[in-house]
C-alpha cells in the first residue's frame, strides 16, 4: 500500500512535555489557558513551528475576570491566582495589549472562546481590538 501524506500534527498542552513532542513529532503548537510569558517560554524551544493559542475572555469589562478565573480553576484544578492572570477582559487598549503581548511572544493564531455575555457584540468588540 503507498504512503499517504499525513495531515499537519498539532500538539496540545504547555506542559515541558507536549513542547517536546512538538520538536520532535509536532508542526505546530496549540496550548491553552497561557500566559504571554510561558508562550515565549515554549516557543524559544520550538525551532520556528507555528504556536496557536487558546485563550478566553468577556471584552469590554474587568469586573468578569474573578468569574472566569474561578471557572478556570474549578474546571482544570488551576490555582485560583495563576487562573486570574489568564482571561483577556476589559476595554480596547487593555485587550489591544493582551493581544499584542502574545504575538509579541511568538503566537501567530488565536482561538477564541467568548465567556458569556451577547456574543455578536463581542466579537465586535475583538474586531475592534485587533490593530
Amino acid at each position: 500500500m503507498p504512503a499517504v501524506t499525513r495531515p499537519p500534527f498539532w500538539i496540545g498542552n504547555a506542559s515541558p512535555a507536549a513542547i517536546e513532542r512538538t520538536v520532535r513529532y509536532g508542526d505546530g503548537w496549540f496550548p491553552s489557558l497561557i500566559t504571554s510569558e510561558e508562550v515565549a517560554k515554549g516557543a524559544k524551544q520550538l525551532s520556528g513551528r507555528t504556536v496557536a493559542i487558546g485563550a478566553t475572555g468577556r471584552l469590554g469589562t474587568d469586573d468578569t475576570r474573578t468569574e472566569i478565573a474561578m471557572s478556570i480553576s474549578q474546571a482544570y484544578g488551576m490555582p485560583i491566582e495563576r487562573a486570574t492572570t489568564i482571561p483577556i477582559t476589559g476595554c480596547r487598549e487593555r485587550v489591544a495589549e493582551r493581544l499584542a503581548a502574545y504575538e509579541a511572544a511568538g503566537a501567530q493564531h488565536m482561538v477564541f472562546g467568548i465567556s458569556g455575555g451577547d456574543w455578536l457584540k463581542q466579537c465586535e468588540l475583538l474586531a475592534d481590538a485587533i490593530p
